[in-house]
């Protein structure tokens, strides 16, 4: 019995080209999570206006899914509202590129943990 690819090409395309790498100079809010399992580590950079993402980058050290996942959710926050993207579920970015397989479901969570991190730091200054 012959298996498909591990990754889906839009999530290859991701991790190959990242979208939004790199740190804001003076965000409004930031935050660094770490997967003390596996080891990748995250940070998420934010600006806001009107109650909106206005800027946002990210810079990561991990496996596939967590640059790729990190790239795409940087790209569909820009512009949202904060709420809406405060509402993101790990099991809605970790399907947005293809299915994952079931041992990189971590990636997703570690992606929209910092995410709502950062935005909740925004808060706090």
């Amino acid at each position: 019995m012959e298996s498909g690819p591990l990754y889906s090409d839009r999530l290859l395309d991701h991790y190959r080209n990242p979208r939004n790498v790199g740190v804001l100079p003076q965000p409004d809010g930031r935050a660094e999570r770490e997967n003390t399992v596996c080891g990748d580590v995250l940070q998420v950079f934010v600006n806001l206006e009107n109650d909106a993402i206005k800027e946002i980058r990210f810079k990561a050290e991990g496996c596939v899914p967590t640059i790729a996942l990190a790239s795409y959710a940087t790209e569909w926050a820009a512009g949202r509202k904060v709420g809406e993207v405060q509402k993101l579920s790990p099991a809605q970015l970790g399907n947005s590129l293809g299915p994952l397989p079931q041992h990189k479901l971590h990636a997703a969570l570690l992606v929209v943990e910092t995410l709502r991190a950062a935005i909740t730091d925004s808060f706090l200054k």
